[in-house]
């Protein structure tokens, strides 16, 4: 069983990290809410800014970059509105659920990556959220 923790702040978020404990069928596992400041320490503590994969040093690219998948966006999402008239529904559903994945792994590998390593490029509405 492993036991992990994300403590999300406005710019940033913490991951920890607690020791492996191996299990067995039938082993029970009681959970005990400790008021706060009572805990053990975790194994690791790293921050989301330190991940190897985060993206691009320079600010000015991460925000060129940052404007070119907000302009990708935009047009996807022409696009499938122009898909609800011109396609039928099956088709206009299944250009949904691209889309969808496709905005996902945007923000999973691209915006998330540079607004881990630029907080200042974080939108508002992100704020305070897990990148």
């Amino acid at each position: 069983m492993n036991l992990v923790a994300i403590e999300t702040h406005e710019e940033e978020s913490i991951y920890l990290d607690w020791p492996t404990v191996v299990l067995a069928e039938g082993d029970i596992v009681t959970l005990k809410l400790l008021p706060d400041g009572e805990t053990s320490e975790p194994v690791s503590t790293r921050a989301g800014s330190e991940s190897p994969e985060n993206l691009l040093t320079d600010v000015l690219l991460a925000q060129e970059l940052v404007s070119a998948c907000a302009r990708f966006d935009t047009d996807l999402l022409a696009i499938l509105s122009k898909a609800k008239t011109a396609e039928p529904p099956e088709e206009h559903a299944k250009l949904l659920r691209t889309v969808a994945d496709v905005a996902a792994h945007l923000g999973d590998k691209v915006l998330y990556p540079v607004y881990r390593r630029h907080p200042s490029l974080i939108p508002e509405q992100l704020r305070g959220e897990i990148l």
